[in-house]
């Protein structure tokens, strides 16, 4: 019995020296846990105001997206509408080209056909002046010199009277 009962101090004692363990174990994690809440109860704060921040910013994400949305959807439309609008200048362009082009041909035409008539005039006139005007001073220079140098002025003056 003393044997049993040696084994069973010791046991008791093994049981012990655990449960000292056990507790110490339990007092440093009593201890932690309270430093935890009281580090816990200190972020808290903090935390509430991050989660404020965190849904400041997704609500300013979100404006933001719309707003970016919007700008894109203008700038199409504005795009688009300047396309149009280049279009449509390029059409009354090309018609005004056209126009232009058209009435550089007829004025060119008009100017062509007044052209040929000028010459035809010009050449009718220039026809009429060689029967009417008088011979030019070269010839009648060629004349009086014959005259002057072999008689033909008293031969001019017989024949004349």
């Amino acid at each position: 019995m003393r044997s049993r009962l040696k084994e069973k101090e010791k046991a008791h004692d093994k049981l012990s020296r655990e449960a000292a363990q056990l507790q110490d174990r339990v007092n440093l994690l009593q201890s932690q846990l309270g430093k935890a809440e009281e580090e816990a109860a200190d972020l808290r704060p903090e935390n509430a105001r991050l989660k404020t921040q965190l849904a400041d910013a997704k609500k300013s994400l979100e404006e933001e997206t719309l707003s970016r949305i919007d700008l894109q959807n203008q700038l199409i439309t504005s795009q688009e509408g300047l396309k149009f609008e280049n279009n449509l200048l390029e059409q009354q362009l090309n018609e005004t080209k056209m126009r232009k082009q058209i009435e550089i041909s007829e004025m060119d035409g008009k100017l062509q056909d007044q052209y040929e008539e000028k010459m035809q005039q010009s050449l009718a006139v220039s026809k009429v002046n060689k029967f009417f005007d008088p011979p030019p001073l070269s010839l009648f220079g060629e004349f009086c010199h014959l005259r002057n140098s072999t008689g033909a002025s008293r031969v001019l003056r017989e024949a004349a009277f």
